[in-house]
């Protein structure tokens, strides 16, 4: 949060700000709102079994998500954030048994990047997610505008909500043709 306010942004918490957290009102050109997290167990330890990998290659067990109000917010929030802590070596960010090499910066509004889930809908876009060394691990940090935020994170009904998300890359990984 300091680094964000020092760096010209007005870094805020969710707690703050109950209303946009919950997809309603607008969130202010120059607001970033921070909020952080630990994967829960349940969610470490699936991802652990879907892919075969212990607990220290996983790069997303702690992680922050940055909401912002606009694309070129997303931009600059993104890019004062590729500046916090240090980029990962190549080999700290090599996944699947070494066949997975993940860049440190994926912008999903390219669709390009290692890793990219077919789960992952066309309008998930206006995301980007930073992988950066911290002093306690390898973190990641995702960067997303409030519109996508409201239709991941605030509508269950939504193609993009991280419900229908998670129903689809079960039905994937089952092999199910739908």
């Amino acid at each position: 949060m300091r680094y964000l306010t020092e760096n010209g942004h007005n870094a805020v918490l969710p707690h703050d700000h109950p209303e946009v957290m919950a997809g309603y009102g607008r969130i202010e050109s120059d607001m970033v709102i921070v909020d952080a997290r630990l994967k829960d167990d349940e969610s470490v330890i699936a991802k652990m079994r879907r892919f075969g990998e212990p607990l220290r290659v996983m790069l997303d067990v702690w992680g922050y998500r940055l909401v912002v109000a606009s694309v070129e917010a997303l931009e600059t929030a993104a890019g004062c954030c590729a500046e916090l802590w240090l980029t990962p070596d190549p080999s700290e960010l090599l996944l699947r048994h070494g066949e997975l090499q993940f860049a440190p910066w994926r912008d999903y509004r390219r669709r390009d990047h290692a890793g990219l889930s077919a789960a992952t809908t066309e309008r998930y876009d206006q995301a980007i997610h930073l992988n950066r060394k911290a002093p306690f691990g390898i973190t990641e940090i995702q960067v997303m505008t409030f519109d996508l935020y409201r239709r991941v994170h605030c509508d269950s009904s939504s193609e993009d909500s991280h419900e229908v998300f998670v129903a689809r890359r079960q039905a994937l990984l089952r092999g199910d043709n739908e």
